[in-house]
């Protein structure tokens, strides 16, 4: 009788167990569920992205037109008040199309850009908490690197890119939301950038060229 009642014991032990694990799946996928699609407007792929300039002025980003290919790897170090996070951004550039792979420190894929023509498609692998949303990153790349005549064209009344010295200002009406800041001056086509800072958003990123 008594080996009855331990093996009734045991079965409701592995019954609460599955339940327990059940339960812990759920959570996870609601989770992940909840990470993916807290900016679906900017996420879904095969769509025009646009990003935000401040809190109430949002643009489609300008087409990606480069006059002539690139690579780059980066290391990114972003700054968000008292907040840091770093990743690596593997970025191609080719006439019309651009690619930006994003990874950890540790060598783990976070995300996938292809951005060609006005269409954009994205994938992101692992929530990033303390960085800007991918769209974000993708427009504060294309600041530095794209052209400004290709910027000017998507900006609205007001807002204009500055460039002086070492320094790319985005302005609007005059006031600096957005500084890049580049290893060398506006006559060197060579220069890479080395900060961007978001004046609105208060948060800074950190550009560092890595080897190949």
């Amino acid at each position: 009788m008594k080996e009855t009642t331990n093996k009734k014991t045991i079965k409701k032990k592995l019954i609460f167990s599955c339940l327990g694990g059940l339960l812990s799946i759920l959570i996870t996928a609601c989770h992940s569920i909840n990470s993916d699609t807290f900016n679906s407007d900017t996420f879904n792929n095969k769509k025009r992205p646009s990003a935000w300039l401040t809190k109430t002025v949002k643009v489609n980003l300008p087409d990606p037109r480069f006059p002539r290919p690139f690579t780059a790897n980066q290391l990114l170090t972003f700054y968000t008040h008292d907040k840091t996070d770093t990743l690596f951004s593997l970025i191609e550039a080719d006439q019309d199309k651009l690619t930006i792979i994003g990874l950890s420190t540790l060598g783990v894929k976070l995300f996938h850009i292809t951005y060609q023509k006005s269409l954009i498609e994205t994938k992101q692998y692992l929530p990033l908490p303390q960085t800007p949303p991918v769209v974000q990153i993708l427009s504060d790349i294309m600041l530095t690197i794209l052209p400004i005549d290709e910027w000017q064209k998507v900006l609205p009344n007001g807002w204009s890119i500055v460039e002086k010295g070492a320094f790319r200002y985005l302005q609007e009406n005059g006031k600096n939301i957005i500084i890049i800041k580049y290893d060398k001056d506006i006559d060197d086509p060579l220069r890479k950038p080395i900060s961007i800072e978001h004046t609105v958003f208060g948060y800074r990123i950190n550009i560092m060229e890595t080897a190949s």
